[in-house]
């Protein structure tokens, strides 16, 4: 796989992933969104740099990023020395990053691990017994 250098930047409603790679084909671009939070995305495209005759391995493009908040519906613009990638946001918080970081990873998984709900199951009280045997009449 190639290496390409990128940049984002971010608006209330839409973030945008630009990849500088020339030359790109643009039937070759493609934008995936998948994950459980829709926080995975992988652009891709033939590297113009790579054939595949010459260099099967390195012939395409793909770089996964994991999203620092959920995306939906990329929007593709190919230019002669880059590829734009431009994706609807799902919050209008401002992100401090590009990708979550590894600590915030392991922080929102904690996170959804502790969380609790209310329910309505009865529990054990400490102050009921379970009935064994009835106590012996009284004697009179």
């Amino acid at each position: 796989m190639s290496s390409y250098r990128h940049d984002w930047y971010q608006y209330a409603k839409q973030v945008t992933i630009t990849v500088y790679a020339p030359n790109v084909d643009p039937a070759t671009v493609s934008a995936d969104i998948s994950g459980p939070t829709s926080q995975l995305v992988t652009i891709s495209f033939a590297d113009p740099r790579a054939t595949a005759e010459s260099d099967p391995a390195n012939a395409t493009f793909d770089r996964s990023f994991e999203l620092f908040g959920p995306v939906s519906a990329a929007k593709i613009n190919v230019t002669k020395r880059k590829v734009e990638v431009s994706f609807a946001r799902e919050s209008a918080a401002e992100w401090p990053a590009l990708e979550v970081s590894e600590a915030d990873q392991a922080r929102q998984r904690a996170a959804a691990a502790a969380r609790t709900y209310p329910t309505s199951a009865k529990k054990p009280s400490a102050f009921t017994t379970t009935a064994s045997a009835p106590p012996p009449p009284l004697a009179l």
